[in-house]
């Protein structure tokens, strides 16, 4: 049996390195990767799909991806800041409460605790959207002064007309003790299955990538964009315009949302389902500093929209030395955006010159040191969980697995899946397909 992966980015080169059956991949662009690339120039490195780091609560996923980059990776503990005010706040949030002005640390924990009581006492009802989920979860004072202003930012999109599911278990509810803690400032930590973090020690994420790769290298067609896809009997047809491809099997990592596109069966039913689905895209603004070591922070969030654009600035030279020249620093600057919308059709010229702007006037790198600049968009880039997004996802799923089609990736079965929860599903799907015998 041969299996036509359809897409060579994370999802589809971790299925292929797990398949048993006979494969290929077929990749649009000339380079694998996806949303795990790094821009290599002029002695810098930049993860332009956004800030990535190695991290995972299940042992067996981490360790593979350790044995994958080998001795190229190192250890490090998290430093990561929240710009508040006009200075640096602990991350997260509720963990670093000590450090806001005194009248906001007493807001915080007040509000806090009287939301706990409330609950404790009164049995608070279960929150219906993503917005009461805050409140209720954190109360006002957090919930006004960093949870909602960078929700917002983040996913352009309205919280109380998202959904609520997809954050339960996803972030962890505080104790009151370590919130009392927090605000007198006695040290807590929160996510602490990230609290310590691996990155490649050369390359950029795009190492972990090329581990990957490395090992299906003969099986990678590249140059070869999906536009269509039928079936033959037990056969599937894949073609890209030019050329045609027959496999027993398909597995798609390609978005979901294009699926329909490509496969002329699709009743009309899934195909405003998919449309339905929504998502933000990502410009990435790549600074380069001759500066030496600007700062010890790892990433930093900017939750205010008066402070920039951008919701997270990355300074991967403290992840690694080498992904700069020596004696110089970096900046890897995400905004997020809905697809083809204003911010997306800016001028590179002009995100370039918002972004240092900003940065220069909160302190957070000088503008008269770039030595460097570019600007990368990536399309798909964060899943929105709507409050239709559970009815017109399933929707999607379920036909399309039907169909014998088998969705492998965050796009592909658009869900918020991390590099991690990337990889555990593309080993389970390839689990699924080796058990197949023909």
């Amino acid at each position: 049996m041969k299996a036509g992966i359809l897409g060579g980015g994370l999802a589809g080169l971790s299925v292929g390195n797990f398949l048993k059956h006979d494969f290929e991949i077929l990749e649009k662009n000339r380079e694998c990767g996806g949303l795990c690339r790094s821009l290599k120039e002029k002695g810098f490195t930049f993860d332009y799909g956004g800030g990535h780091i190695i991290f995972s609560r299940d042992e067996k996923i981490l360790k593979l991806m350790l044995d994958i980059l080998g001795k190229n990776s190192l250890k490090r503990k998290r430093n990561t800041k929240i710009f508040y005010k006009g200075g640096f706040v602990k991350y997260p949030f509720e963990n670093g409460l000590s450090e806001l002005p005194l009248n906001d640390n007493r807001e915080c924990l007040y509000e806090f605790l009287k939301t706990w009581l409330e609950k404790e006492r009164d049995g608070s009802p279960e929150p219906k959207n993503f917005q009461e989920w805050m409140y209720w979860t954190f109360g006002r004072g957090i919930t006004e002064k960093y949870l909602l202003p960078y929700n917002h930012k983040i996913w352009n999109f309205e919280p109380s007309l998202m959904a609520v599911d997809w954050v339960k278990g996803r972030v962890p509810q505080p104790p009151p003790d370590d919130i009392v803690k927090s605000s007198l400032g006695i040290p807590t930590e929160g996510y602490t299955h990230q609290l310590f973090f691996y990155y490649p020690r050369r390359g950029g994420i795009q190492a972990l990538v090329d581990g990957l790769e490395s090992r299906v290298n003969k099986k990678i067609t590249r140059g070869f964009g999906v536009k269509k896809l039928k079936k033959e009997g037990k056969r599937w047809v894949v073609s890209d315009g030019k050329e045609e491809k027959i496999f027993d099997l398909v597995i798609s990592t390609i978005p979901i949302t294009e699926l329909p596109d490509v496969y002329p069966e699709t009743p009309d039913e899934i195909k405003r389902a998919a449309r339905s689905l929504k998502y933000n895209s990502l410009i990435t603004v790549l600074l380069g500093y001759d500066v030496p070591k600007m700062n010890d922070i790892h990433w930093l969030y900017i939750p205010r929209e008066e402070d920039g654009m951008f919701n997270r600035v990355n300074f991967t030279f403290n992840h690694s030395p080498l992904v700069v020249p020596p004696g110089k620093s970096s900046a890897i600057v995400e905004i997020t955006c809905r697809p083809g919308d204003a911010i997306w059709k800016s001028s590179d010229r002009k995100l370039i010159e918002h972004v240092v702007e900003r940065l220069d006037k909160n302190k957070m790198a000088p503008a008269s040191k770039v030595i460097f600049s570019n600007v990368m968009r990536t399309e798909y880039a964060y899943v929105i969980n709507d409050m239709e997004y559970s009815k017109n996802v399933e929707k999607c799923r379920d036909y399309f697995t039907k169909e014998g089609i088998v969705l492998c990736g965050r796009f592909s079965e658009f869900s918020y899946l991390n590099m991690d929860a990337t990889m555990k599903s593309a080993i389970e799907k390839a689990a699924k397909v080796n058990s197949i015998k023909r």
